[in-house]
C-alpha cells in the first residue's frame, strides 16, 4: 500500500493470526439415532463414536468413543445416563453418560455382529438382536444374559420392549418376514406375527401397548392387536419401508379425516419413511394415504418420535446425514418441516456469505445440493435442483440471489435464501 500510494499513506495491516469463532463439526455420519425419554438428549452415531446432542438445536455436549471398531448399533438409556454400544468386535460396551467412562463390556453374540440393541422403559434390561438369528436379553446392572431366544430363520433387523413395564415382553423383527413376541416370564415365544413376504425393517407400539404397526421391504404396512396377536389391517404403501412411526392421539393430524369417519373407532395414524425420499401419513384402519410430503430426493433411514420437543416432535433421518425435524402440533393439517440440521458435510469446494449480517453461509461440497448453513448452531437449508456435484456458488451484492454451477453442466439461480422459492 505504501509503495502504491506513497510513504505518507495510511498503512493497513492484516492479521496473520485468526481464532476460530464458530466451527461446524460432524454430528452424524450414518447409523442409529436415539433420544432420551424427555427429549433433552439426542444421540447419534458419528464415525467411531456416539455424539450426545442437546435438544432440537443439536448442540454437541459429549462424545463417547468406543473401542476403535466400526459401530453397528447403540442404545441410549431412557434417562440419558448410559450408552451401550456394539461394534464389529462383536462386543457390547456400556458407558456412563455424559462422562464417557466405560462401565463394562462383554461378548454379545459370538462370531456375529449385533444389528440392533435397545433399553427397556426402566433402563434395567437391554435387548439385542444379531446376525446369528438370536435375540438376547441382558441385565443392565451386571451384563449377565438373562434370556436367549431362538426361532427366527433370518437375521434380526429390529428389537423392542413392550412399552408397558408390567408386560414383560420383547418383540423382534427379522429378515424372514415375521415378528415374534417373546415373554420374559415364561421365556417362550407367545406370538408369531406373519404377514410380510420379505424383511421386516421396522415396527412401533401404540402408547397403550395394545397395537403394533410393522413395515418392511415388501412395501406392506400391517397393524396388529397385541392382546390376541391378530392382524387388524394390512395394505400396500407402494415403497420399500425403512421406518414406521405410530402417532399418539394428541399428535395425530387432521388432513383427510372427516368427523364422521373419525367417530367410528379409535383412529390409527402411521408415518412411513423409505426409498421414495418422502414422508407419508397413512390411516391404519382404511389404508388411505392422508398426506405425503414433497419428494426430497434422498431415502430415509429412521424415524424418532420425541413428543416432548414441542414443534419438533418427529425426527426423520435421511441417508444424506440430514436430520429433519417436523412439527406434529395438535390440529395441524399435515406434517410440517420445522428445522433441518446438517449431520455431515464432506469436502468443501466453495463457500460464500449469504446475508448482510454474515450469519449464514452458502456451501458447495461433495453433494448435488447447495447447503445454507446458519453459523450460530447447525441449522441448514438445502437448495436442490442439480443432478451432479455442485462446483461453485456465488451470492449477489444485495444478497437477494444465489447462483450455483454443477458438473451436470447447468447453472441455477435462486431468488431468495429459501429452497421453496428457487
Amino acid at each position: 500500500i505504501n509503495a502504491e500510494y506513497g510513504a505518507g499513506a495510511m498503512t493497513t495491516r492484516l492479521s496473520r493470526h485468526w481464532d476460530v469463532a464458530v466451527s461446524h463439526q460432524p454430528i452424524y455420519t450414518g447409523g442409529s439415532v436415539r433420544a432420551s425419554r424427555d427429549g433433552s438428549t439426542i444421540a447419534t452415531c458419528c464415525t467411531l463414536a456416539v455424539k450426545l446432542l442437546s435438544g432440537p438445536d443439536a448442540t454437541p455436549t459429549a462424545t463417547i468413543t468406543g473401542d476403535g471398531e466400526q459401530i453397528t448399533c447403540f442404545a441410549l438409556h431412557p434417562e440419558a445416563t448410559e450408552v451401550v454400544m456394539c461394534t464389529q468386535s462383536f462386543r457390547i460396551q456400556q458407558y456412563k453418560a455424559p462422562e464417557g467412562t466405560e462401565v463394562r463390556s462383554w461378548m454379545g453374540h459370538h462370531g456375529a455382529p449385533v444389528l440392533d440393541i435397545v433399553y427397556d422403559s426402566s433402563g434395567a434390561l437391554i435387548g439385542s438382536g444379531s446376525a446369528d438369528r438370536l435375540v438376547r436379553v441382558w441385565d443392565a446392572e451386571t451384563g449377565a444374559c438373562t434370556h436367549n431366544f431362538r426361532g427366527h430363520s433370518g437375521i434380526i433387523e429390529k428389537v423392542g420392549f413392550h412399552p408397558d413395564p408390567h408386560r414383560l415382553q420383547l418383540v423382534s423383527a427379522s429378515e424372514d418376514g415375521t415378528l415374534r413376541v417373546w415373554d420374559l416370564v415364561s421365556s417362550e415365544c407367545v406370538g408369531v406375527l406373519s404377514a410380510h413376504v420379505s424383511a421386516v425393517t421396522s415396527f412401533d407400539f401404540s402408547r397403550c401397548g395394545n397395537r403394533l404397526v410393522s413395515g418392511g421391504r415388501d412395501k406392506i404396512l400391517a397393524v396388529w392387536d397385541l392382546r390376541n396377536f391378530t392382524q387388524q389391517s394390512i395394505f400396500p404403501v407402494h415403497e420399500s419401508l425403512e421406518a414406521v412411526c405410530l402417532l399418539p392421539e394428541p399428535l395425530q393430524q387432521t388432513a383427510g379425516i372427516s368427523s364422521k369417519s373419525a367417530s367410528k373407532q379409535k383412529p390409527i395414524q402411521v408415518v412411513c419413511a423409505g426409498e421414495k425420499g418422502s414422508l407419508s401419513l397413512w390411516d391404519g384402519i382404511s389404508g388411505k394415504c392422508l398426506h405425503r410430503l414433497a419428494d426430497a430426493g434422498q431415502e430415509y433411514a429412521d424415524l424418532v418420535l420425541i413428543p416432548e420437543l414441542v414443534g419438533s416432535e418427529l425426527l426423520a433421518v435421511r441417508s444424506d446425514q440430514a436430520l429433519m425435524f417436523h412439527s406434529l402440533q395438535p390440529g395441524e393439517q399435515h406434517l410440517r418441516l420445522s428445522q433441518q440440521l446438517v449431520g455431515y458435510i464432506d469436502q468443501v469446494i466453495d463457500i460464500k456469505y449469504a446475508d448482510q449480517e454474515s450469519t449464514q453461509v452458502a456451501v458447495a461440497s461433495n453433494s448435488n445440493d447447495v447447503h445454507l448453513l446458519t453459523l450460530e448452531g447447525l441449522s441448514c437449508r438445502a437448495f436442490t435442483g442439480h443432478t451432479a456435484i455442485v462446483m461453485s456458488v456465488d451470492v449477489s451484492h444485495d444478497f437477494k440471489y444465489l447462483a450455483s454451477s454443477s458438473k451436470d453442466n447447468t447453472c441455477l439461480l435462486y431468488t431468495s435464501p429459501s429452497p421453496r422459492d428457487s
